[in-house]
C-alpha cells in the first residue's frame, strides 16, 4: 500500500508568513514607537519566566497548611544551587528575591537600550513579574482575597525599589557592598550565612553582567537568555586576591613601623611579607640597644636570661648571666582617705 504524500504548500500559504513579516518590519521601521511595546511585551514575558525558573519551587496541598518553625512561611520543595548549596528555604519570599536579583541583572543592560525604549522594557519586565507573583499567591498558596494579594504585591514593589538601589550601589562601590546587599535581601540578614556561598553569589552577579554584555542587546531583546547557577564561581572564589595581598602588605608595613619606630620604612620591600620576613626585618634593622618588646618581656619572666639578646630570638650561652637592668624601687601604696 502506497503512503499518501501531502501536497506541497501553495504559493498563497507561503506568502502569508512573508507578508506578515514584511508588515511587521515596515511598522517597526516607520512607526517604532507603536511597535516597541508589543515587541517588549513578548520578549520580557520570556525573560521574566527565565528569571523565575532559577529558584522555582513546588508546594503540595499538605505543605500549604504547614508553616516553618516561626509559623509564618509556607515551605515547599525546591532544587538547585540556591536551595541545596546556599541553604535557602524553598518558599515564596526566596523565589521572589532570587527572581528580583536576575531581573535587576537584566535591567542593568536594558538601561543601554535607546532612551525612548528603555522605560518600556523596564515597565513590561516588572509587570510580568507581578502577574506571576499574583498567580503563585492564588494558585499555590490559596490566597483568595484580592485585597490581601494586593497588600503583598505592594510590599513586593517596595522591596523591588529598595533592592534595586542597593544592588546599584554595590555595582558601583565594590563587591563588599554588593555582597552585603545580597546578604540582606536574599539571605534575610542571617548571621550564620555561609560566607563562601555568599562570595560565589557575588562573583556570579559580576559574571552574569559580563555575560549579558557579551550576549548583546539584540539577543536579549529576543529573550535568548539562560541563567546558570553560581557553582561555576567556586574556582574564582578560591583564588587569592591580589588586592587583598596588597592591602595585607600595607597593613603589615604599618604594624612593623608602629612596633618599632627605629625601623626605616624604606627598607620594607614592596612585596607580600610572611611572618618569617617580618621577623627578619625586626631582627636586622633594630639597633643593638633597642630590643623588641616581646623579647624583653620574655627575658624578665625567665629565670636564666642570655646576656646577648638580639632580635626576636634568645641565644643561650655556656654561663647565663642576669640581665643588666635595675628594678624600680618598690613603694608602698598610699592609704586611701
Amino acid at each position: 500500500m502506497e503512503k499518501s504524500i501531502a501536497p506541497p504548500p501553495s504559493d498563497t500559504a507561503k506568502s502569508k508568513p512573508d507578508l506578515a513579516k514584511k508588515i511587521a518590519v515596515a511598522i517597526h521601521r516607520n512607526a517604532p514607537g507603536l511597535a516597541e511595546p508589543y515587541i517588549a511585551y513578548g520578549a520580557t514575558e520570556i525573560l521574566v519566566k527565565e528569571c523565575a525558573r532559577v529558584a522555582d519551587y513546588t508546594i503540595s496541598k499538605e505543605q500549604r497548611t504547614v508553616s516553618d518553625e516561626e509559623g509564618t512561611v509556607q515551605v515547599g520543595d525546591g532544587t538547585g544551587w540556591w536551595y541545596e548549596k546556599m541553604g535557602l528555604k524553598p518558599c515564596f519570599n526566596t523565589w521572589a528575591q532570587v527572581t528580583f536579583l536576575h531581573m535587576w541583572l537584566l535591567t542593568v543592560h536594558i538601561r543601554k537600550f535607546p532612551e525612548k525604549n528603555a522605560p518600556i522594557w523596564h515597565q513590561q519586565l516588572v509587570d510580568h513579574f507581578f502577574y506571576l507573583a499574583e498567580e503563585k499567591m492564588a494558585v499555590m498558596h490559596n490566597i483568595a482575597s484580592r485585597s490581601i494579594r494586593n497588600s503583598y504585591l505592594k510590599e513586593l514593589f517596595d522591596q523591588w525599589r529598595g533592592l534595586s538601589a542597593a544592588y546599584d550601589q554595590g555595582l558601583v562601590e565594590g563587591d563588599a557592598v554588593l555582597a552585603a546587599a545580597i546578604w540582606r535581601n536574599i539571605c534575610g540578614a542571617e548571621e550564620d550565612v555561609n560566607l563562601v556561598r555568599l562570595a560565589e553569589a557575588t562573583s556570579y552577579v559580576r559574571s552574569v553582567l559580563q555575560g549579558l554584555e557579551e550576549l548583546g542587546s539584540e539577543n536579549i531583546a529576543r529573550g535568548a537568555v539562560i541563567f546558570e547557577d553560581p557553582s561555576d564561581e567556586k574556582h574564582l572564589v578560591s583564588l587569592k586576591s591580589r588586592l587583598w595581598a596588597q592591602e595585607t602588605e600595607a597593613a603589615m608595613d604599618k604594624t612593623i613601623a608602629s612596633s618599632d619606630p627605629n625601623i626605616d620604612p624604606k627598607v620594607l620591600e614592596p612585596k607580600a611579607k610572611s611572618v618569617e620576613s617580618v621577623q627578619e626585618v625586626l631582627k636586622t634593622n633594630s639597633p643593638e640597644s633597642v630590643k623588641p618588646a616581646a623579647t624583653i618581656a620574655r627575658a624578665i619572666r625567665s629565670d636564666s636570661i642570655p646576656a646577648d639578646v638580639s632580635g626576636d630570638e634568645m641565644r643561650t650561652t655556656a654561663t647565663p648571666k642576669r640581665p643588666t637592668y635595675k628594678r624600680a624601687p618598690q613603694t608602698k601604696p598610699a592609704k586611701s582617705v
